[in-house]
């Protein structure tokens, strides 16, 4: 039995070397991953016009303070690459600090008449204020995922969207405007977008 094991061991240590040698030769592939959409292609696919908003006070006879009062801006979304937009959101800081929400009136065009305040129109048995209807939004399939809900702008396209906010009684019409939104690309992914402009003289 002695004469026989150091047989069976050369042999094995023989198969292992192989082995080790052969690993070393192989050549090893590795397939870098796809690149991913640009956080900046998206970022820059969202703008707002104009820059500086300029108040239009509404008649209002009950408004001690600072009369309502409404602004009309423009959301373009498009640029290079498709982009999904989510959601939308207004907000408004104003010169005292306070914060505000605006009625969002989706528009057909920045210069159209603005309906009377008793005919807006309401957007869901629940609105939430500053909150944006997107017009044309629908389900877009996602390769791989479930559909989400949104405006797809394909890539060398652009979209307007007109809104007009409407601010209540006693909000003062010197601020900050910021607009927030949830824009992605055809993989699914979304990212938080930040813009903001002025209102005022």
């Amino acid at each position: 039995m002695s004469t026989r094991f150091p047989t069976y061991g050369l042999t094995l240590l023989f198969l292992v070397l192989a082995a080790t040698t052969a690993c070393d030769r192989a050549e090893v592939s590795v397939t870098a991953p796809a690149p991913a959409s640009s956080g900046t292609a998206v970022q820059s696919s969202f703008t707002v016009e104009p820059l500086t908003l300029r108040p239009e006070f509404l008649q209002t006879a009950s408004c001690v303070t600072h009369p309502t009062f409404g602004v009309r801006v423009v959301i373009i979304v498009g640029g290079a690459h498709d982009v999904i937009l989510r959601e939308l959101r207004f907000g408004f800081t104003d010169r005292f600090g306070g914060n505000r929400f605006p009625d969002v009136i989706a528009m057909p065009s920045l210069s159209a008449p603005v309906p009377p305040t008793s005919t807006l129109p309401t957007t869901s048995a629940i609105p939430f204020p500053g909150m944006a209807t997107l017009p044309g939004a629908s389900p877009i399939p996602i390769p791989g995922s479930s559909p989400i809900h949104g405006l797809f702008v394909p890539g060398g396209a652009s979209r307007a969207l007109p809104y007009y906010l409407r601010f209540a009684c006693g909000v003062a019409s010197d601020g900050t405007l910021l607009i927030s939104a949830a824009a992605g690309d055809r993989s699914g992914r979304l990212e938080p977008i930040e813009r903001s402009v002025r209102i005022g003289f």
